[in-house]
């Protein structure tokens, strides 16, 4: 019912229906549910018609008991800027806990992107910075990538029912100077 024409760039249709994920778990009386998430995007967007399906190819992958979310995020048309976040939930004593968040963006302008992975059982942030993108040119020397590290502040436990943070937020709180740097780390700024 929530799929409209769109007379802008993009998919000449966009599909705004809510999506869900439900998670089955075997048991003695069959399939039970484990888990819902109702907060996932939907496959297009209004304010931004050229965004691609972010739960393209390999959105969903459970392994060990480990559920990944793969969350894309790529415009045909009005940004450079490409991004991805990785959200990683074990089960654990009947609910699935978010136990890692992984996010890098690059722009396609430019030659570096930054990337950050959040261990949440053990609280640290590690931030990459120069991650290099594309070949350099002309013999020049790539800056090397760097790595850094700081203490996750947040004591909040997330399940897959709650919308995920976002890495960067997460990282702005805890240490808002690595935040800083890793604004330099992209190469827009040398």
């Amino acid at each position: 019912r929530k799929i409209i024409k769109n007379e802008s760039l993009g998919a000449p249709e966009l599909n705004l229906n809510p999506r869900r994920l439900t998670v089955l778990l075997a048991g003695a009386n069959g399939f039970q549910p484990a888990a819902r998430a109702t907060w996932l995007p939907t496959e297009h967007s209004r304010d931004t018609p050229c965004l691609e399906d972010p739960l393209g190819n390999n959105s969903l992958v459970i392994k060990n008991q480990t559920l990944t979310l793969n969350l894309g995020y790529w415009l045909s048309c009005g940004s450079y800027g490409v991004s991805h976040n990785a959200y990683k939930y074990r089960l654990q004593h009947g609910a699935f806990i978010l136990i890692g968040a992984d996010s890098s963006s690059y722009m396609r302008n430019g030659g570096y992107g930054t990337a950050i992975s959040i261990n949440f059982p053990a609280r640290k942030i590690k931030a990459t910075g120069y991650i290099q993108i594309f070949e350099e040119e002309n013999g020049a020397t790539p800056q090397p990538q760097q790595d850094r590290w700081t203490t996750l502040k947040s004591h909040k436990t997330y399940t897959l029912a709650q919308q995920p943070p976002e890495p960067y937020d997460l990282l702005k709180q805890s240490d808002p100077r690595l935040l800083d740097w890793l604004s330099q780390a992209d190469g827009r700024s040398e």
